[in-house]
């Protein structure tokens, strides 16, 4: 999924952000289509994109723990 803009900068930051935005456009122009599915995941929440991750983009944000040390 997409990181945080100018979280790149000097290596080809500019051009992740084009990419970015054509990702919500994309996301947007989907909402009038139904089936549609978005499945992204990430182990690195904290520097995901905030607009891709607005509840009027994704429906539902599920978390998934990392197992415990007995589990592990």
């Amino acid at each position: 999924m997409a990181k945080s803009r100018g979280g790149s900068a000097g290596d080809g930051g500019d051009a992740a952000d084009r990419v970015y935005n054509q990702i919500l456009t994309e996301m947007d122009g989907m909402r009038a289509k139904n089936k549609v599915f978005i499945i992204g995941a990430t182990t690195r929440k904290i520097i995901m994109h905030k607009a891709i991750l607005q509840l009027d983009r994704l429906d539902h944000l599920i978390y998934i723990p990392l197992p415990d040390a007995q589990v592990q």
